[in-house]
């Protein structure tokens, strides 16, 4: 009988030990994306002021191509993130209702899910704020192409828009993340993915094929649907995945 009350005081101890690493690492891990998200006006400045150096001395302007990869590609580094901050909070509520931790360490695990709680509601923030400078940008006429010119890779279609947000996530993990649509046409939900030109679709269109559905195809937008409201942005996904809904009227 006390082996087996050794044996599960051994097991508790341990358990408890590692929790205590874990947290141990979240609360660097989590200093280190406040240091980083914090500030917002490193943001404003990052995103407002694109152009100026760090000690105000101006810089070449970039292109708005050049900073709209930029922002997109820094986008998908803050969304990859804030899933590994959300993977580690629930990790952390697991531990929690382990009915062998004390109470101080159920109270440390608490704090660090409010802390990570915290991050994520920041990074979900910057994601927006740099999502909303993306679309300024794309929308602009300085050095964008017309969106008359945008082609579109379309993939799939289906009856509700919850089938097809399935198909859309099969696309947001095969990272195109960014430029994620869908169109209702003629009572079908089609997914696809948005691109500056035909080339750029073309360039992509093998790839798709090959990852999301093999009878992929392009079209243009704006003569594929050639009326439609302003696109709805829409979430789901916990809000990590987002798209554009198009309702063509035609």
């Amino acid at each position: 009988m006390k082996n087996n009350n050794s044996k599960d005081s051994n097991q508790t101890m341990k358990n408890i030990k590692e929790c205590l690493d874990l947290i141990q690492k979240i609360f660097f891990f989590t200093l280190f994306v406040l240091i980083i998200f914090n500030h917002d006006m490193l943001i404003k400045w990052a995103l407002e002021s694109p152009f100026k150096g760090i000690l105000g001395s101006e810089f070449k302007a970039k292109s708005r191509l050049e900073e709209l990869q930029e922002l997109k590609t820094g986008r998908q580094e803050i969304k990859q993130s804030l899933e590994n901050v959300m993977e580690a909070r629930k990790e952390l509520e697991k531990v929690a209702t382990n009915q062998q931790i004390s109470n101080t360490a159920k109270e440390e695990i608490n704090q660090a899910t409010s802390t990570l709680q915290n991050v994520e509601n920041r990074l979900k923030n910057s994601t927006e704020v740099m999502k909303d400078r993306i679309d300024t940008i794309t929308t602009s006429s300085e050095g964008i192409k017309d969106k008359t010119n945008k082609a579109i890779v379309i993939f799939g279609a289906d009856k509700t828009e919850q089938a097809a947000q399935d198909e859309l996530k099969r696309a947001y993990q095969e990272s195109y993340s960014d430029d994620l649509i869908l169109l209702l046409r003629a009572d079908y939900y089609r997914p696809a993915i948005l691109f500056e030109s035909e080339e750029a679709a073309k360039a992509e269109l093998e790839k798709i094929q090959d990852k999301l559905r093999e009878s992929s195809y392009i079209r243009f937008l704006d003569k594929w649907c050639l009326s439609y409201d302003e696109p709805q942005k829409k979430f789901f996904q916990n809000n990590t995945i987002s798209y554009d809904l198009y309702k063509c009227k035609d």
